[in-house]
Order: C-alpha cells, then structure tokens, then sequence
C-alpha cells in the first residue's frame, strides 16, 4: 500500500490601496490568503491616512470585502464617501 502524502500550499494575498483617477498604487500589503481584508483595512489606510492629504469628500471605492459599518464610519470620520461595489 502507499503512503499518502500532504502537501502544504501556502497562499498570500496583496492588499492594495490605490489613487483611482491615475491608477497609482498607494498603500500595499501582503497577508496570508486566509487573513479577512477588514481586517487589513484600519492596517492599509493608517498608513495613506499618515502618508497622504485628501481632497474634502474623497472617495473611497472598493468591493463588497470591505462592506461593514465600522469602516464606513472610519471613512467618514475624515470626510470619505464610502462607495463599495
């Protein structure tokens, strides 16, 4: 009889806040696959936050991973129009 094998993949993701209008990436970060993106968010946007200056209503848009009331308000807090899709 053989033996079965395991075989270990391990998986990671970019994470990556990016100035939509020219498409220049901002903030990156790169997390095992299994990491819950709102969790990287506070991570991702504490840095631009820290590195940048934004135009009064922003924008910020990004898929329905970073849907949850608590990030909204984060964004809100300095005047960022929250536009998940």
């Amino acid at each position: 009889m053989k033996e079965k094998s395991e075989v270990f993949v391990l998986c990671y993701k970019i994470h990556m806040i990016a100035e939509a209008e020219n498409e220049v990436p901002i903030g990156i970060c790169i997390e095992p696959a299994n990491t819950n993106d709102k969790k990287l968010f506070e991570k991702l946007f504490r840095f631009v936050r820290n590195a940048f200056t934004f135009n009064y209503k922003a924008k910020y848009l990004a898929d329905s991973a970073y849907d949850s009331i608590v990030i909204k308000e984060e964004l809100r807090r300095f005047s960022i129009n929250p536009c998940n899709i």
